[in-house]
């Protein structure tokens, strides 16, 4: 009998022992892959190329207000709610959005340092080595302080500056050597990418004359005035009731009736006055060029000048397209810009990413 309990115990600590040490096992093998993060620890991996914690944190910094201002525009998110970060809205999840989108723009900027490398811009593509050239940037511009010498840019440029500055000067570097094979084109080609986009880069303004009809609203609660919710209801009947053919009859009706809530103007745009129409009347601008003759707008709100309109488009004229010979260089840098753009972007598609979840998952909200 003792010797089958002895056994029983030996058996019950030899399992222990092995689950002891399988456990052990894999703890020390979690805490070997992520460990206590720090600013050296590898959150993901672009054509193994390391994006670090400190790196990804201080994008991650800067897409902060952009996804903050999607979910207030998105969802009505009360962003300044402690719990924000981490709540779901729909589907999403800020903090979740914010590493997706901080992930996907360092990837763009990996393909882009790596292509740079490849083509002998660039030796060192790591975070790490970009701070030592922060670091030894800063030290010459002291020094040169020091001695009363004259410096350009910042005394001290802080590490988000340096980074953009240098990469902005990379991409101009890339750009250009690439222009000579991969992105290269003859003055044909340039020809035929003009013609495509003509219509909207290099088209003479339209002279439009159009008739408006327009309600004023308050932004200062002047009793005397509607509000803006009254104004658009007003706009908005009107517009109910009009069409190509009344347009004008509405326009008759509101003076007869003396309604003083209305106000009708007519106004030509021309190429004469752009600028200075761009500058009062932008919004009307905007609409008036997509209408053709005969057409009459939706109601829109013109926040310059603090009022709802609709707008019929009397008469249009076109004025033709600038020389493709006078704008031939422009047409180039917007030829490089948009081939540069698709290089990049099918690099991205077939780039090779690893996540570290383990470590992505530890990001918080308080890490900046």
């Amino acid at each position: 009998m003792n010797t089958i309990n002895n056994r029983r115990i030996v058996i019950i600590f030899i399992l222990t022992s092995i689950f002891t040490v399988v456990l052990l096992f894999l703890v020390v093998k979690v805490f070997l892959r992520v460990g206590v993060i720090d600013e050296n620890t590898t959150v993901a991996k672009v054509n193994n190329e390391q994006i670090s914690f400190r790196e990804f944190n201080k994008f991650m910094a800067e897409n902060r207000a952009e996804t903050m201002n999607y979910f207030r525009k998105t969802y009505g998110s009360d962003v300044n709610d402690k719990e924000f970060w981490e709540k779901r809205f729909g589907e999403e999840i800020p903090i979740e959005v914010l590493k997706q989108r901080t992930l996907d723009q360092l990837t763009r900027i990996k393909v882009q340092q790596v292509l740079a490398r490849e083509k002998g811009l660039v030796e060192d593509i790591s975070y790490t080595g970009f701070l030592k050239l922060l670091k030894d940037e800063n030290k010459k511009r002291r020094e040169a302080l020091a001695r009363n010498e004259v410096i350009y840019g910042p005394q001290q440029y802080g590490e988000k500056e340096f980074f953009h500055y240098r990469f902005s000067n990379m991409v101009t570097d890339l750009k250009k050597v690439l222009e000579k094979d991969e992105l290269s084109i003859d003055n044909e080609k340039l020809k035929i990418y003009y013609e495509e986009i003509k219509s909207k880069y290099y088209k003479y303004p339209d002279t439009i004359k159009i008739k408006r009809l327009f309600v004023n609203y308050s932004i200062s609660g002047n009793r005397n005035t509607l509000s803006e919710n009254q104004a658009k209801k007003e706009m908005e009947e009107l517009a109910g009731q009009i069409d190509h053919h009344s347009f004008d009859e509405a326009v008759k009706q509101i003076a007869k009736s003396g309604n003083s809530n209305y106000s009708y103007e007519e106004h030509v745009f021309d190429m004469k006055n752009r600028k200075e129409d761009l500058d009062y009347h932008e919004t009307t601008i905007g609409i008036a060029d997509k209408l053709s003759e005969g057409q009459i707008s939706e109601v829109f709100k013109d926040e310059n000048r603090h009022c709802f309109s609709i707008i019929k488009c009397v008469e249009k004229i076109q004025h033709g397209y600038r020389e493709f010979d006078d704008e031939k260089e422009l047409v180039k840098i917007s030829y490089i810009e948009k081939k540069y753009n698709d290089l990049i972007d099918k690099m991205v598609e077939e780039a090779s990413i690893v996540v570290y979840k383990e470590v992505v998952d530890k990001v918080k909200a308080d890490y900046f």
